[in-house]
């Protein structure tokens, strides 16, 4: 399925993994208190892996919608198309694992 966003974002690898860490940072900013909340929010793994689950979720109803695109769309929209399909992540959390990045 990577493949396949990668296809439809018209980016590479290291693009694509840019634009999750910002998402994923703009995550953990909503989700944090302060700058401290924040760096733990940020390094706790098993959120980040819990959270990247979540995105992927989100982005195989990307794929399915965003297939018929596929070169016949510019790349800056199919960008803003991703990120209105996952904006859903930004409304999502894990208590339990929240407060365990907090504790770290």
């Amino acid at each position: 399925m990577k493949k396949q966003v990668l296809s439809i974002l018209q980016v590479n690898k290291d693009q694509y993994e840019q634009i999750v860490l910002d998402l994923y940072f703009e995550w953990c900013i909503t989700k944090s208190k302060n700058e401290k909340t924040l760096q733990k929010v940020l390094t706790c793994v098993p959120l980040f892996n819990w959270w990247y689950k979540q995105l992927q979720n989100l982005e195989r109803k990307f794929v399915y919608e965003g297939l018929s695109f596929v070169n016949h769309i510019t790349p800056e929209a199919a960008l803003d198309f991703y990120h209105s399909t996952t904006k859903d992540i930004m409304k999502l959390f894990s208590k339990p694992l929240i407060q365990h990045a907090y504790k770290s």
